[in-house]
């Protein structure tokens, strides 16, 4: 959802369940070892960091 949909994070946030962005980015920085920003930065750059998961289409 961080890639390519257009969404800010705090939209995604609230459309995972997040109470915030800044609980997003706190777990998302736990799980992935990098902040959700810094993953869409790169991958709108046309990189893709080891740490980020590729993206995946959505259910």
């Amino acid at each position: 959802m961080l890639d390519g949909t257009g969404l800010t994070i705090g939209q995604t946030a609230e459309r995972c369940g997040f109470s915030s962005p800044g609980s997003l980015s706190t777990a998302f920085l736990a799980h992935v070892g990098v902040r959700p920003s810094a993953c869409r930065k790169i991958s709108s750059t046309g990189g893709q960091p080891r740490a980020c998961p590729e993206p995946t289409a959505p259910p």
